[in-house]
């Protein structure tokens, strides 16, 4: 399901298990509409590429760590 809708966090089951719009979709959502600068939709296409930014720094930076940790030198 490509369904927008916020997350009930009081019901983790439908968090978890119902249906929810990716992030990269609700980009492409926005995106195909005519989107005018500095307006609602400009900022929340921004702040959703930004979040995904830094949740993919994130995740690389772990990674090396791990891939560090678990080198084996010889």
């Amino acid at each position: 399901g490509n369904m927008a809708r916020m997350v009930n966090w009081l019901d983790p089951v439908d968090s978890f298990l119902g249906p929810v719009q990716t992030m990269t979709a609700a980009m492409v959502e926005i995106g195909s509409s005519d989107v005018s600068g500095y307006s609602v939709a400009y900022k929340s296409l921004f702040a959703i590429g930004l979040t995904l930014l830094a949740m993919t720094m994130v995740l690389n930076l772990v990674s090396q760590y791990i891939k560090n940790k678990y080198r084996e030198k010889y």
